[in-house]
């Protein structure tokens, strides 16, 4: 077996190996490409792989984005979709694959497994904290949306609240900041124009962005997804 870093020409094995790990899921070539291609951070794929006489036996997918913190910028991965094979299970290769990642990748992770979790603690990663989600299902917002929606239509242009006027967003070069990042001593993942074009603009009507102007003249968003 080898543990590598896979390449572009292994792009399709990469796609058959999800396909048959996740027989559910719908658009996984689309899926992939998407976060590991077309992601402006993306250099080339740079996800931690097993292999095994030609085939992929698992894989530890590492989607790139950029952080800043205490004035640096770090190019950094979101840890995703960490499996092997169920031949290869109760062997060490779903350790190995997270001990090379670790080792070589700046890397973050969000709803880890109850399993995973334990491999990441056990190799000692620190657990930051835990992330909270609502979910607000509006029916009578639902049933108007399927009768008028356009996106730029059905949205008002501005909202006020609370004394303060949000703004749709048809383009990201709206949302000003600097360099994509607001914060000062935070860690701050980089929301640049090129990063919010591709994460709310690639897919059309899927997101609808407002922003809030500050007096700074610079600008904080909210997102919601269609």
């Amino acid at each position: 077996m080898i543990f590598k870093v896979a390449n572009v020409d292994e792009l399709s094995l990469l796609i058959n190996f999800n396909k048959k790990l996740f027989p559910k899921r719908n658009m996984i070539r689309e899926s992939i490409s998407y976060r590991f291609i077309k992601n402006p951070f993306a250099k080339g794929l740079d996800s931690i792989i097993c292999v095994d006489d030609g085939k992929i036996v698992g894989q530890f997918l590492l989607m790139p984005c950029q952080f800043k913190f205490k004035n640096e910028i770090h190019k950094s991965y979101w840890g995703m979709d960490y499996i092997t094979s169920i031949e290869t299970r109760r062997t060490a290769v779903g350790s190995i694959l997270c001990m090379k990642a670790i080792k070589e990748k700046i890397h973050f992770g969000v709803g880890l497994s109850p399993i995973s979790l334990k491999i990441h603690k056990a190799l000692k990663e620190k657990d930051i904290g835990a992330v909270n989600k609502y979910l607000k299902i509006n029916f009578s917002l639902n049933v108007l949306k399927s009768i008028f929606y356009k996106k730029n239509n059905f949205y008002p242009p501005k909202i006020s609240f609370n004394d303060k006027n949000f703004f749709l967003v048809k383009d990201p070069g709206e949302i000003k900041s600097s360099d994509g990042y607001w914060g000062k001593n935070e860690l701050e993942f980089s929301r640049n124009e090129k990063f919010l074009k591709w994460r709310f603009f690639y897919y059309e009507d899927k997101y609808i962005l407002y922003r809030l102007k500050n007096e700074d003249k610079n600008s904080v968003y909210s997102v919601s997804y269609t």
